[in-house]
């Protein structure tokens, strides 16, 4: 006779940690950058420190008591940039 092998159940010890909150201020801050355009994404790590995805698609990984200063500085480094953009190469002459 052919026994049913038995039910394996997870182990209750093993349960994953509590995803990290997001202070209601740095939500706030994140969220107006992903309005603006400046950011088009975050996430919270369990070690405390966000995990921004920028514009054009790189991650900076700031910590979370240098979130609001960081924030500032791109919000600065990209009005310069759109102040200032980039020179169009000039035409060359026709032959």
């Amino acid at each position: 006779m052919i026994r049913a092998r038995p039910v394996s159940r997870p182990d209750k010890s093993l349960v994953p940690p509590a995803a990290p909150v997001i202070p209601g201020s740095d939500h706030e801050a994140l969220t107006h950058a992903y309005k603006t355009g400046l950011i088009s994404g975050w996430r919270l790590d369990a070690e405390g420190r966000y995990r921004i995805t920028l514009a054009d698609n790189r991650d900076d990984f700031i910590e979370m008591a240098k979130l609001t200063a960081h924030l500032a500085h791109l919000r600065k480094s990209s009005a310069i940039v759109k102040s200032n953009p980039t020179p169009s190469r000039p035409s060359s002459p026709q032959r």
